[in-house]
């Protein structure tokens, strides 16, 4: 994305609305992405590379635990 992060648009969305659930994919280990505050919770982050059903469990799981 020129010109901005996935953090700063995360940011920028969650200032919109805070209803939308979202889900951060990085190819760095999620030790870095937590201890640079990239996120804040490593719940909503999967690491690449991963497959269809990694993908799919964790939108299942993103969505189950925001809707309870």
């Amino acid at each position: 994305m020129p010109g901005m992060n996935g953090k700063e648009l995360a940011q920028k969305v969650a200032e919109m609305t805070n209803s939308i659930k979202m889900l951060f994919t990085s190819g760095y280990e999620e030790a870095y992405i937590i201890d640079n505050e990239i996120i804040g919770n490593s719940d909503n982050f999967l690491q690449k590379p991963f497959t269809i059903k990694d993908l799919a469990q964790k939108v299942r799981y993103i969505l189950d635990k925001t809707t309870k």
